[in-house]
């Protein structure tokens, strides 16, 4: 149920796991679309759409396809963190997304789900708002921001999950009735017409020319056909909020849920950093042939005169004109508690959930959340048992332990620093990393099958040699580049660079990779040490401070189930218990 990004993934991963699978929408001619930005990956996000890949998924061969401009973020720090990023085209992306659709067989029925029916924790069927009923063996819901859906600017309100959609009431109605729903909130920024911003008064942002694609199947990398641009806001920028912000629907208090930390509106810039004018403002285009560009960094529900204001009083776009403008959603999640690892709900036997449903923000957490619930589902469906990724070994593994574990009070975003292990969670190395995964859900076939194996194979090859001609010091070299060992004669030159540069990267990270392991197996050992009376003033972050503080859990084993406390803060708090002399 739903055709965003977690719906499609959810479907042809079902599929690829033997089930057949039919995809319920109210618009077909909108499954798969950016409503945000139209850009695929980032730092974490990037990693996990590799991850996606080696799964199996269609979000990262569609990006390759349909990349306008290509980045990698975090170049100048170690490759461990470095994001790889896609500015797509929002028109071609959809297209290859449906094809592939299509091709895998799933069945596309148009129209609303209002409820499901049976009984005793086990769904038969889906009941449309028109009466009709589709059967089935599992569910997914993957409703989006549409589940109840309520869209904001100034004072105007409306129903829907995007400008143009329809809410999905009935289903809300439903599920509010079985299960613990709750409310959260998220926007997006005006789309502007290209030619009225004066993009030779901006800065270029440099795409990177290094070869690279998301996915094993792509056959070439991606290319940068368009140019994007930054620009920044200033002191008149923020005023003309402050003098408006009684029209916000955000501080007039007409929006109850909570909003994203990380991706907050420019109200809430202006209003939480004063002392701040300069934000960035990156101008996106929409595709090739679009002639829009969106304005990424500045979502806004402000009514429109105040749009238009906010807009022209930043350099470059004094004359720039809006075509569709900014909003605020405000839509239904489930709450914590009402799901597991496998991503089942509660007290089910055969629905499952993925994506803003569950509390996250972004197309890739929604994207490989559907993906793990589809191949669940389907095997539920087969009598299979459900598969739970490691934490330790996926990005994919973190978010879905912090959506069940800790639980989560705003829209949920993948960050690097969620991540212990981050040093091997990198996306050069996924497809390695999510080989067993792959296998134990059962989603890779045919050539995505051969194609991983052969990957695996020619990586245990370059690390075989790496170590056969005492390479490992090279690897180690802070300046070195995987391209150095396959300038030895190591034998090296005919495989793929991209396994000799994981090779390369897991030989250099091998010895961090080890002391997280001992920390880890210490950190487990410590678990039961009271949180220190002192936490306050022990250096931890501001999240984990605020979390401790709402919460105080006895122990350091309870403060790591928290959301905002990361392994940092649990090793600082460690330390301190120890230094007090406190004991298990």
């Amino acid at each position: 149920m739903g055709g965003g990004h977690a719906g499609v993934e959810a479907a042809l991963a079902a599929v690829r796991v033997g089930a057949m699978a039919v995809l319920v929408t109210a618009e077909p001619s909108a499954i798969a679309v950016m409503p945000c930005n139209p850009a695929i990956g980032g730092v974490a996000k990037g990693c996990l759409v590799r991850e996606i890949d080696a799964l199996g998924g269609v979000m990262g061969l569609a990006a390759d396809h349909a990349s306008l401009q290509f980045r990698m973020l975090n170049l100048s720090k170690g490759p461990a963190v470095w994001g790889p990023r896609v500015q797509a085209d929002a028109g071609g992306y959809p297209g290859i997304v449906r094809r592939a659709l299509v091709s895998a067989g799933v069945s596309i029925v148009e129209g609303m789900a209002r409820s499901l029916s049976g009984g005793a924790g086990r769904f038969a069927a889906v009941e449309l708002e028109d009466g009709r009923s589709i059967p089935g063996d599992a569910f997914v819901l993957a409703t989006g921001t549409y589940l109840g859906g309520v869209l904001f600017r100034g004072s105007e309100r409306w129903p829907g999950g995007r400008a143009g959609g329809v809410s999905s009431v009935g289903l809300d109605r439903f599920l509010s009735g079985s299960f613990h729903v709750e409310r959260f909130k998220t926007g997006t920024s005006p789309r502007v017409v290209t030619r009225t911003v004066r993009t030779d008064a901006l800065e270029v942002q440099d795409s990177h020319t290094i070869p690279f694609r998301f996915s094993i199947e792509s056959g070439s990398p991606v290319s940068n056909r368009m140019k994007c641009h930054l620009a920044r806001t200033n002191a008149e920028t923020g005023r003309a909020i402050l003098e408006n912000l009684d029209r916000s629907p955000l501080y007039g208090r007409r929006i109850g849920g909570k909003g994203p930390r990380y991706c907050p509106s420019y109200e809430t810039k202006v209003v939480k950093f004063p002392d701040r004018h300069e934000h960035p403002v990156h101008i996106e285009p929409l595709s090739p042939d679009s002639r829009l560009s969106y304005l990424n960094g500045l979502s806004t529900s402000m009514p429109q005169d105040v749009q238009y204001r906010v807009l022209r009083t930043i350099k470059g776009l004094e004359n720039v004109e809006i075509a569709l403008f900014g909003y605020a959603v405000e839509y239904s999640r489930l709450a914590w508690g009402e799901f597991d690892m496998s991503l089942r709900l509660a007290g089910t036997e055969n629905l499952f959930a993925a994506g803003q449903l569950l509390g996250t923000s972004g197309y890739e957490e929604a994207a490989a959340l559907g993906l793990l619930a589809g191949a669940n589902a389907a095997r539920t469906a087969m009598d299979k048992d459900c598969v739970v990724p490691d934490r330790e070994e996926s990005y994919l593994g973190v978010m879905v332990s912090d959506l069940v574990r800790k639980g989560i009070d705003e829209p949920y975003r993948l960050f690097s620093s969620r991540a212990e292990n981050r040093l091997h969670l990198r996306q050069d190395n996924a497809h390695v990393r999510l080989g067993k995964l792959a296998r134990e859900l059962g989603v890779l076939r045919g050539r995505r099958l051969s194609l991983l194996e052969d990957h695996l194979k020619q990586y245990e090859r370059a690390h075989e040699l790496i170590r056969s001609a005492g390479l490992e010091y090279l690897c180690r070299r802070p300046e070195a580049v995987p391209s150095d060992v396959m300038r030895t004669d190591s034998g090296m030159g005919g495989l793929n660079p991209e396994c000799v540069e994981s090779a390369f990267n897991d030989i250099k990270y091998e010895g961090y990779i080890a002391r997280h392991t001992r920390r880890r197996k210490a950190a487990i050992e410590h678990w039961a040490l009271p949180v220190p009376p002192g936490f306050r003033e022990a250096g931890i972050s501001i999240e984990a401070r605020q979390a401790i503080e709402a919460s105080m859990p006895g122990t350091i084993r309870e403060a790591s189930d928290l959301p905002g406390v990361r392994a940092s803060d649990l090793e600082v708090l460690t330390i301190m218990a120890l230094r007090n002399g406190c004991s298990t």
